[in-house]
């Protein structure tokens, strides 16, 4: 493990569905904000070469629960790597498009903030078991779901209160 308090950022969807995606959120300003308060960034995903400010880490699934474990908070998208910082208890912000997160994580199992943007279209409650092709109707003239647009100022805040939340405990 290493030595200093670090986060996981997951941010990749491995889905080129839109609406697993999140748009709108500046990941390096984020990035800035956690190094300013004295972590490292340890960026893990599909992409070869991390964001300016974080580190890219490319594992194996046993070395990423590994990695996960050891962290000091979770920061990313609903996907595997965040269900293992769940299950392992490690305090996360997760955020997420038109996946309705009450049917993904356990809400008196998980520490940590779910984000969720609010839209009026009832397909930002979309069903995970449902089978069928999610079609959103509340597309931006990007083509970007409503609900899976997040401001960087709301990460930022959300990501502030689970730190004072979690502010001087120790973890593994």
């Amino acid at each position: 493990p290493i030595k200093q308090q670090y986060i996981v950022l997951h941010i990749e969807s491995f889905s080129n569905k839109k609406y697993r995606q999140i748009y709108g959120v500046d990941w390096e300003k984020i990035i800035n904000v956690l190094t300013e308060k004295g972590f490292t960034v340890l960026q893990i995903g599909i992409e070869k070469e991390a964001l300016k400010g974080a580190v890219s880490i490319k594992t194996t699934v046993r070395e990423l629960i590994t990695l996960i474990y050891h962290s000091s908070y979770f920061v990313g998208i609903d996907s595997g790597p965040s269900h293992i910082a769940a299950s392992l208890g490690v305090p996360s912000l997760l955020l997420f498009g038109a996946i309705d997160p009450r049917l993904r994580h356990f809400p008196d199992l998980f520490d940590g903030i779910l984000l969720k943007q609010f839209c009026e279209k009832e397909c930002t409650n979309h069903d995970v078991a449902n089978t069928e092709e999610h079609q959103c109707s509340a597309l931006n003239r990007y083509g970007q779901p409503r609900c899976c647009i997040f401001s960087t100022e709301k990460v930022i805040l959300e990501l502030n209160n689970l730190l004072k939340k979690h502010a001087g405990k120790t973890y593994q």
